[in-house]
């Protein structure tokens, strides 16, 4: 079995406090779960508020490293200590998706651009008419389509309902 994601015994601890009053804090204990390479699944990580679970995903991202334990994403170990190269082959394959869309986009971008800037880079699409197949293709999977997008920025985007259309009368 070919593993796409390993974690393996995680751990993560904070230092809080100042210089007289310092205390550990356990954020992640000792996280262990596997991936197939073969076998799709759907994996949520589910707990309570302060249970660890964004520290976690940030040390699945290398936005943070673990105290203890490894991570390994396709056999290569995650970490913030890595070349340029190898971090934009690894953003290639491990996209994010942010809980809060207000935080994670920048409200005066057009979504266009982010799904351009997207294409180019990890697609290495240059052509007009390879980045528009590319964009609306993506779009597509999701219900949407370049033409419904195309010019909106993110506050424009409805997020509330199953249907995610844009919103209509600006």
């Amino acid at each position: 079995m070919s593993t796409l994601l390993d974690i393996n015994n995680v751990s993560k601890q904070f230092t809080m406090g100042g210089l007289l009053s310092r205390k550990v804090v356990n954020a992640v204990e000792g996280a262990s779960f596997a991936l197939s390479v073969e076998k799709p699944e759907i994996f949520t990580i589910i707990g309570e508020s302060g249970s660890g679970k964004t520290t976690l995903a940030r040390m699945i991202l290398g936005l943070e490293l673990p105290s203890n334990g490894t991570i390994s994403f396709r056999g290569k170990t995650v970490s913030a200590k890595v070349s340029r190269a190898e971090r934009l082959d690894f953003m290639a394959n491990v996209q994010p998706v942010f809980q809060n869309p207000f935080e994670a986009f920048n409200p005066l971008k057009r979504i266009d651009r982010y799904l351009e800037s997207t294409a180019r880079r990890f697609l290495k699409l240059k052509d007009r008419t390879e980045l528009d197949r590319a964009m609306d293709g993506a779009l597509q999977k999701v219900g949407l389509s370049l033409a419904e997008v195309k010019g909106r920025y993110p506050h424009e985007m409805s997020g509330g309902n199953s249907s995610a259309r844009p919103l209509r009368g600006r």
